[in-house]
Parts: C-alpha cells; sequence; structure tokens
C-alpha cells in the first residue's frame, strides 16, 4: 500500500474589530486544504442539550492569501446567503483575520485564538451596577445604558437569524427600556424620552412579528406531535404559511435593523450614555437618593397590578388578563431594576412574578395563536372535508389551552401573594 501524503490544513478565522461574527453566534473561517479553499460557518452553540449538534455552512473560495474585499467578496453560495442579513452591518467590508492556525486535525475557533494570544470577547456591565449611593439619575442612566448594550450585543444574531435566543434577547432588551421609560420618567429629560420611546416602540415591534411567529411555530409543533392524522395535515399546512409569514416579517425586520431611523436611535443612545448621567438641575425629580424614591415606585407598580388582578379575576375577560400580564411585567422590572437599592429580597419578589407571567402568557399566545388559526381554517375550501375536520379539531384544542379558569388564576394570584 502506497503510503498517504499529509495535508497540512491552514485555518484562517474570520471577524470583525468589535466580532460582530461571535456575537451573531458563528465562527467564519476559510480553511485551505492542498490547493483547494473553503468558505466555512459554524454556529457556536449546540442545538441540543443532549449531545454537540451544531450547524454548518460551506462553499468554494478564491484560492488566494488576500482577505477578498467589497460587497461581492465572496461568490454567491451557502455561506454568503447566510451572512446577508448582516450587510447593514459592514459584513464583509469589515472583515480581517483575527486568528491563523495550522494543523493536521481539526481545529477549533479557541484553539486558534489561544495559540494567536486572543479571547473572545465577553458582555462586561460591571460599570453600570448600581449601588446604594446612586441618585435615582444614576439608575437611570446604569439601567438605559445596560440594556442599550444588551440590545447592541444581541443583534447580529438576531440579523443572522440562525439562533432564536438572540431574537427573544434583544426583544426582552428593547422591552425593558421602553419599561425603563415609563417607570422613571420623572426623572428623564422629556425630549430624550420621547425620542427613545418611539424609536424603541418601532424596533420593538418589527422584533415581535417575528418572535410571535416563532412562538407560534413552537406551539404548532408541540401540537403536532399528540394530534390526530386530520389535525396534523391541517396543522401542517397551517405551519407552512406562519413560516412563510415569519420570512417575510425576518426580512422586514432586517430592513427596520437597516433603516436610519434605528441608526440614529442607536447613536443618540451612545452619545447620551457617553456623556454620563444627568445633571440634577435638568430633572430635579432624579436628584433624589434612588432608595429614597424606590419604594414609592415599586408600591405604585404594586397597586396597579392588584387594580388589573380585580378586574381580570371578575370579568375573565382575555383583554383584562393581557392587562395583569403588562402590569405584573412592569412590577417585575421596576423591581429587577431597583433591586440594589432595594436588597435581596427584590430581587426573590421578582423572581416569584415569573410564574405568574408565565402562566398568563400560555393564554396570550394560545389566543393569538387561535386567532390567526381560525383565520387559516376560513381559507379551506369547503370540498376539503378532511382538512376542515382536522382544522376544526386543532381549532377545539386550542379553544381549551386559550381558556383560563379563575380557579387557576387564583392560585397563581394565591402563590404569589403568599410569598
Amino acid at each position: 500500500m502506497e503510503p498517504q501524503t499529509d495535508v497540512t490544513r491552514e485555518d484562517r478565522y474570520l471577524d470583525t474589530e468589535d466580532w460582530t461574527l461571535y456575537r451573531a453566534g458563528i465562527a467564519l473561517r476559510l480553511r485551505a486544504d492542498g490547493r483547494r479553499v473553503r468558505l466555512e460557518a459554524k454556529t457556536l452553540r449546540s442545538r441540543s442539550e443532549e449531545a454537540m449538534v451544531r450547524t454548518e455552512w460551506a462553499q468554494d473560495a478564491p484560492a488566494s492569501d488576500v482577505l477578498p474585499r467589497g460587497s461581492e467578496a465572496f461568490e454567491p453560495g451557502p455561506v454568503t446567503a447566510l451572512l446577508w442579513p448582516l450587510k447593514g452591518l459592514g459584513i464583509p467590508e469589515r472583515l480581517r483575520v483575527v486568528a491563523r492556525i495550522r494543523a493536521n486535525a481539526d481545529s477549533k475557533l479557541a484553539s486558534a485564538l489561544a495559540a494567536a494570544g486572543l479571547t473572545a470577547p465577553e458582555r462586561d456591565e460591571r460599570a453600570y451596577a448600581a449601588d446604594l449611593g446612586d441618585r435615582l439619575l444614576d439608575v437611570v442612566w446604569k439601567t438605559l445604558a445596560r440594556h442599550f448594550g444588551r440590545l447592541a450585543w444581541n443583534e447580529p444574531g438576531t440579523r443572522l437569524g440562525v439562533d432564536l435566543e438572540y431574537l427573544h434577547d434583544m426583544r426582552v432588551a428593547s422591552r425593558r427600556l421602553r419599561m425603563a421609560l415609563e417607570v422613571f420618567a420623572g426623572a428623564i429629560p422629556e425630549e430624550t424620552r420621547t425620542r427613545f420611546a418611539e424609536d424603541l416602540r418601532y424596533i420593538g415591534r418589527a422584533l415581535g412579528r417575528v418572535r410571535d411567529l416563532d412562538v407560534g411555530l413552537e406551539r404548532v409543533a408541540a401540537m403536532e406531535v399528540e394530534a390526530t392524522a386530520e389535525e396534523r395535515a391541517a396543522l401542517s399546512v397551517f405551519a407552512t404559511g406562519l413560516a412563510i409569514r415569519r420570512n417575510e416579517q425576518r426580512v422586514a425586520l432586517v430592513e427596520a435593523l437597516d433603516s436610519e431611523r434605528y441608526a440614529g436611535l442607536m447613536e443618540a443612545a451612545r452619545e447620551w450614555i457617553a456623556v454620563g448621567p444627568p445633571r440634577g438641575a435638568t430633572v430635579p425629580a432624579g436628584g433624589a437618593p434612588a432608595y429614597h424614591v424606590a419604594p414609592r415606585l415599586v408600591a405604585e407598580a404594586e397597586q396597579a397590578l392588584k387594580a388589573a388582578y380585580a378586574e381580570a379575576e371578575r370579568t375573565m375577560e382575555p383583554e383584562a388578563l393581557h392587562a395583569v400580564r403588562l402590569e405584573a411585567k412592569r412590577l417585575r422590572y421596576t423591581l429587577e431594576f431597583l433591586a440594589p437599592v432595594l436588597g435581596a429580597d427584590a430581587t426573590a419578589r421578582a423572581k416569584r412574578i415569573v410564574a405568574l407571567q408565565d402562566f398568563l402568557g400560555a393564554h396570550q399566545d394560545a389566543v393569538t395563536l387561535l386567532a390567526r388559526l381560525r383565520k387559516y381554517a376560513r381559507t379551506i375550501p369547503r370540498r376539503d372535508k378532511s382538512l376542515t375536520l382536522g382544522a376544526g379539531s386543532a381549532i377545539g384544542v386550542l379553544e381549551r389551552a386559550a381558556r383560563v379558569k379563575r380557579g387557576a388564576l387564583r392560585e397563581v394570584w394565591g402563590e404569589l401573594e403568599e410569598s
């Protein structure tokens, strides 16, 4: 047998100066193996908790040691299609080689970075940690700075769309920012508050439209597991429609992230954060010690939640139940924003509110999906009796899930009140 020739493989890992691809959850490399060069992308996180399962994309690349530049740097292929949503962030014009390694065995990004004496970045929020001596102004500035940072950190992964958690985290950051603007309204200059609130609502809606469809698709997949054959057929067609709609909304989301409006919001936020906490003279209400104002803000949120619950418990109407969910979120976020000056009890109480949010969130998700399923059912031709029956049966399943019993609501509320 002829001895085989060892082929030395060289991997050049690519990213931007601010690690856009790493923050998006992928590793990008040019792999040179003999005379062939491949452009390869791989998810950093596993798709399964039980085993390491990662998604990979690959295509041929020019056999050159010079890194291609410009919007047409690489030929069309699976990897360039994957990276398309990141064009608004200057990919691939900003790509550079962050690490280079030669080996006869498969090498990973961490090994390549170690060999180059580099480490990938992690989000550092220590500068925005509130403390007991802060004014309300300081807490406001740190809260907004922290969550604007999370919004920016999760943007690349949201654009890419491979790992749904980035979109979820970016949406949560936008929600917390909007809630902080409401909770701390008296400690933020009106012009700043109005500008941030309007633009955050704009991007939050774009994020929410995609996230709601993600949740809907997950719910339909779970329903299919226990569905009858007729229900599965109807749910399969329904899911296809949801997936098409989701893809349309993802394109709209990327366009929103590429918009001048969103770029202006982030630039204004960076400038506002860079200046530091506002002077007390600009918003006198914010000059008070945070520990002095915090109990009042929490008490107001608690009263609003109790009033919303009383109305929901009386009527059990979907709108009233949704109002409880919103007020629960307000109280939870208020406690989390002010926990550093209120103490550990505030953090513990915020965590206990999650059970109420989850209970009402599952109900709201079912209500939203039920409306979509009913709309789909109306499009089924009458002659297709099997599909009509399957859709009707699936609607019945969702109707039962969307129905909240007064006793169940009281039980969840009671657990919160006793804690």
